[in-house]
């Protein structure tokens, strides 16, 4: 209600232009013949902000004859009949009023706002439906707000606006889609994400190929209600998307152009970046190893004093235990190896830095964002037409990695005859994609990188006696990877790497070019029974190009990689619906029923050469040694009959039921079919006589549902689909030119539908006509879940699909909103949302009850649990002799023993539930202001509760390896003066440092200012020829909170952080136009 209530607000007059009826009647009667012609004339604004109002329709009461306002808020009414005594005005969004006129006035009309007309219609399954007779769940974003969030994906608008809807994303490269999970996880093996259906249509293209600047709503659908007639793929929820259409009016162009930059919104995590502070770090960790040695071996054992003349020594000599040669020969100052560190572990008062290389910023920097939409719409009594033309420049902080869109498209609708309408829908996104590495194990992973290596190691080839910037013979500065036997260096870590030498040197480039049609027809056979037949068509052709450079890094040793991939995405729907709606006295009746086919074809070409001939061609023709080749195909249908009924009667009670029968694919054709279906009811209490005197209420409903419906999307353990789970796979290898066969997957014929039982209640008010609250309980239990069981090794295989298990979420969300000034000049509205989940797992395969499944990062199965549930030892503390201990735990739970001893095995004595991954509530909040011409609207998300294991900050928290990053925090180290503490004894290479352990286990509570935006709309009178102007200013993930600096809980669904591309924070200018 909030976003719809500042939508509506701030951009009535230009939705208007596209949305109000065209009026223009021509024809005379007898009586206007007759009488003496009048001409009346005045402008139409809006109470709020004094605004003329374009499109507004006035009619002289009692006849035909009318006009609309034009771009100015004007009109002109002429041969108006004496006897004519007041005009109707009326305009979407706002209450139609009766204005009494007089013959030659000019008449200044104010049309006062009713908010609650936007809210009443939504879009729906296969239709729409009144927010009052609906029974289901589902949250609606209007286009205002989804203009706000600039991102490539329009479903980031979504994050902090809509209880029940959690958004997270594992990477901020520009163009890649987030996460999107609706009322909790239903499945364990199974797809999670929600179907996307786009203008009535299956969306099987990445979302990022949709420009936000067509969409005109988002409508997510929650409860079974609201989305079983999406029966085989609706289990995780539905998200509903409807571009924008022409209206019957005059022509409207639009232009939106906007310019910014992007940063990174995350900061780094505390690290040590002060080189002295490194090397005294460095120096206290090679001592107190040196002198445990010493002082602890059998034979020639040293006193304590021995042992520290002899550590001190050996560190500053030349030798394998000396400063020097741990750390790969790197000297960031003018002082010798010998006096660099003196006795104390202090660095040389006279130490001075030769050079201040910094590796955040040779990979990182701030960059521009810029984005270009025009819109144009137009149409007459009998067609409309939009037209849509976008092109996004996305380059992010992170060097090389981009994104970049170029989208088009048309929609098109006519009344071809009397009873036979038609309208076709074209749109096409060419987009680039420039990614660089982020998988955790490699060393060009920019944020793994700069977390690993240590401070004192330059981006560039210096020259130890003068710190100089080493140039090759062409006068250009030589990069460092950490193997310069001229100039004595061997970097401890990451030898031979440098990623920011390979930056303009690799090659990571995604394209892709999407294509998307649909056509309908629709014929009125008899009054109020229509047929509707639609064909949907997706396309998307997808090239990768990869090439790693021969010259240095990864695949020196190889001289070069280069790898390319084909994909194809085509699918088509293809659909007949039969339409009857019937309103009688009290009775309102809407039938829809039909049939639905789906039919998806996947492609898929791998290719992988080395040995390049030349460095920087990504062509197979370059490489010399084959590596890898592989193709295959895959193809998936569903075809479906459903059929929902409507009820309504005498405006407060409302019934709906629902019922759908799928075949799938992707079962064995005796298994192949499942039925779905819901009911849903709805009572408006507030039209009842018993509550007539209470006046406070403006709308009250209480409303009920329950519903079946399935999943057939079996996933892989890599992610992708499994198209084919009903029968064998098998893996064809070159044994000596001998065709090889061996099987890899196991089949079951028996396996079918994962199925999931739905339900709901909830209650919505608006109180004193400005206060809207909106509570609702869900139970979704899912049953005979898409399960890979365990199989013997004997097998050869590692499992096989069943229909096993259960999993059960339960949730309470929370929605509220209220105008608390609606006063022209000032406006003032607040929003809040909030949503609780329990996730519990039913049933598990028997053989895994007693231990459970340890599944991704640190997570177990357990029954009875969640299946976020972390299971860590129990850190025990640091002993007296600055050592970490662990809890060992008897079988009954019991404390055995703290112990110095780390294991890591999988058992319940040393590993114990520390908590979820599941927030204790989310949600978002937000407000909106308007004054006069200005408007202000600002954004939060949150989260409260939930554990994360910062395994980025562990792996900081040792020395383990020399020449790697440490975090601030080790300067917190156990010595015999500072034993309260967690931080164990600065030991080099002492491995049990940061063992796994709930020490690392972080809270994961955050607030996001997700988004502001402020804007001035230019008085008309100063800009006529322009129309409508508005200026503004918008900022993106503006600041996150956390528990640790530098972690972002939001990017992680299992519950461990990870070396993950943090995201953007975007601020951008930009100015809207409307002719």
């Amino acid at each position: 209600m909030t976003n719809l209530s500042f939508f509506f607000r701030n951009h009535k007059r230009f939705l208007g232009v596209s949305l109000v009826f065209f009026i223009l009647i021509l024809g005379e009667s007898n009586l206007t013949l007759a009488q003496t012609n009048r001409q009346i004339a005045g402008i139409v604004i809006s109470s709020e902000d004094n605004e003329p109002i374009i499109g507004a329709s006035i009619v002289a009461t009692g006849t035909q004859i009318g006009t609309v306002t034009d771009i100015n808020g004007k009109f002109i009414l002429s041969n108006i009949p004496s006897n004519v005594s007041s005009l109707m005005v009326s305009f979407l969004g706002f209450k139609t009023q009766t204005v009494s006129v007089r013959s030659g006035e000019q008449v200044r009309i104010v049309l006062e706002s009713e908010v609650a007309l936007l809210d009443e219609i939504i879009v729906v399954a296969y239709g729409t439906s009144t927010k009052q007779s609906f029974t289901g769940s589902a949250s609606v974003i209007k286009s205002d707000a989804i203009n706000k969030i600039q991102s490539p994906s329009v479903t980031n608008s979504l994050e902090g606006r809509t209880a029940g809807v959690q958004i997270t994303s594992s990477t901020g490269q520009p163009g890649e889609n987030p996460r999107v999970r609706i009322r909790g996880v239903g499945s364990i093996n199974a797809g999670k994400d929600p179907l996307y259906i786009v203008d009535g249509a299956t969306y099987d293209s990445p979302i990022s190929t949709l420009n936000s600047a067509d969409v005109e709503s988002i409508t997510v659908l929650k409860d079974a209600a609201a989305n079983s007639l999406y029966g085989a793929r609706g289990a995780n929820g539905v998200i509903l998307i409807t571009t924008k259409r022409g209206s019957s009016n005059k022509q409207i162009v639009t232009l939106d152009a906007k310019w910014g930059t992007n940063s990174r919104a995350i900061p780094e995590y505390d690290l040590i970046t002060n080189r002295a502070t490194y090397y005294e770090q460095t120096w206290k960790g090679q001592f107190n190893k040196l002198y445990d040695n010493y002082t602890s071996r059998e034979t020639n054992k040293l006193s304590a004093a021995e042992a520290t003349a002899q550590a001190k020594e050996d560190i500053a000599g030349n030798g394998a235990n000396s400063l020097s040669k741990i750390l790969g020969g790197y000297n960031s100052y003018n002082v010798p190896w010998a006096n660099l560190i003196d006795e104390n572990g202090r660095l040389s008062s006279n130490a001075q830095l030769l050079y201040t290389d910094d590796w955040s910023d040779a990979l990182f920097r701030n960059s521009l964002r810029q984005e270009y939409n025009v819109g144009i719409s137009g149409g007459d009594a009998r067609q409309s037409y939009y037209v849509g033309l976008g092109y996004l420049n996305d380059k992010s902080y992170a060097k090389a990695s981009g994104f970049d869109r170029y989208s088009g498209r048309i929609r098109f609708d006519k009344e071809l005859t009397k009873h036979l309408k038609g309208g076709v829908n074209l749109s096409y996104a060419h987009t680039i994609q420039d990614f660089p590495t982020t998988s955790g194990g490699s060393y060009v992973n920019y944020f793994q990188w700069v977390r690993q290596i240590g401070p004192i190691y330059p981006v560039f080839l210096r020259d130890p006696k003068t710190g100089d910037i080493v140039k090759d013979k062409n006068g250009k500065n030589i990069y460092d990877y950490g193997d310069s036997a001229e100039y004595g260096y061997s970097r401890p870590y990451g030898a031979n790497i440098n990623p920011a030498g390979v930056l303009d040197n690799n090659i990571d480039k995604n394209t892709s070019d999407n294509i998307v049609g649909a056509i309908f027809l629709e014929a009125q056979l008899y009054k109020g029974l229509s047929v509707k037949g639609t064909f949907d068509v997706n396309t998307t052709l997808r090239n990768n190009v990869s090439l790693t450079t021969p010259l240095y890094g990864d695949a020196k040793s190889a001289n070069g990689y280069v790898q390319q991939e084909r994909e194809r995405f085509f699918s088509y729907t293809g659909s007949v619906f039969l339409t009857y709606k019937k309103n009688f006295e009290k009775l309102g009746i809407d039938f829809i029923g039909g049939t639905e086919n789906y039919q998806k074809e996947y492609s898929y070409l791998y290719g992988f050469k080395s040995n390049l001939a030349v460095s920087d061609e990504p062509e197979f023709n370059n490489a010399v040694i084959f590596r890898e080749l592989s193709s295959f195909t895959q193809k998936y249908s569903v075809t479906g009959y459903l059929t929902r009924l409507n009820l309504t009667y005498d405006d407060k009670y409302y019934l709906s039921a629902s019922l759908r029968r799928d075949g799938s694919s992707r079962f064995h054709p005796d298994n192949r079919w499942g039925n779905f279906g819901s009911v849903g009811a709805s009572w408006r209490i507030s039209k009842e006589s018993f509550l007539e005197n209470a006046t406070f209420i403006t709308d009250l409903k209480v409303k009920g549902s329950i519903g079946s419906q399935g999943n057939d999307n079996l996933l892989y353990s890599g992610g992708s689909i499994n198209y084919i789970p009903y029968l064998d796979h098998y893996d064809v290898s070159n044994n000596n030119d001998n065709v090889s066969v061996k099987q890899v997957y196991v089949g079951n014929k028996d396996i079918s539908w994962e199925k999931s039982l739905n339900a709901n209640v909830g209650i919505e008010a608006q109180l004193f006509d400005r206060w809207n609250v909106n509570v609702e309980y869900f139970i979704k239990k899912t049953s005979d879940m898409l399960f890979y069981k365990p199989l013997a090794l004997s097998t050869g295989v590692a499992s096989i699909p069943v229909n096993l298990g259960g999993i059960r979420n339960t949730g309470i969300e929370f929605e509220t909103d209220i105008d608390i000034i609606r006063n022209h000049p000032f406006t003032w509205n607040i929003g809040l949302n909030s949503s609780y989940i329990k996730n519990t797992i039913l049933t598990l395969p028997e053989e895994n009850r007693e231990k459970g499944i340890y599944s991704s990062g640190y997570t177990k199965l357990v029954e009875g649990g969640s299946i976020y549930d972390i299971y860590l030892p129990d850190f025990a503390g640091v002993n007296e002799n600055g050592k970490n201990t662990w809890y060992i735990y008897n079988e009954d739970g019991s404390v055995k023993e703290a112990t110095t001893t780390y294991t890591n095995a999988y058992t319940d004595v040393s590993r114990r539930k520390q908590g979820s991954a599941i927030p204790d509530l989310s949600g978002g909040f937000s407000t909106n202001f308007t004054y006069k011409r200005f408007d202000l609207s600002a954004v939060f998300s949150y989260q409260l509760g939930g554990k994360v294991y910062d395994a980025v900050y562990a792996a900081t928290m040792q020395m383990n390896e020399t020449g790697r990053g440490m975090h601030a925090d080790l300067l917190k180290a156990w010595t015999p003066e500072n034993t309260n503490t967690t931080v164990p004894r600065l030991v080099l290479n002492y491995v049990d440092a940061n063992r796994a352990s709930n020490l690392y286990l972080t809270d994961a509570s955050y607030l996001n200012i997700r988004n502001i935006s402020i804007g001035y709309t230019i008085p008309q009178s100063a800009l006529k020829a322009l129309g409508k102007v508005r200026i503004y200013a918008i900022g993106d993930n503006l600041a996150l909170f956390s528990k640790r600096k530098g972690l972002d809980p939001r990017q992680y669904d299992y519950g461990t952080s990870g070396y993950n591309y943090s995201p953007l924070r975007t601020v951008s200018f930009g100015f809207n136009v409307t002719l």
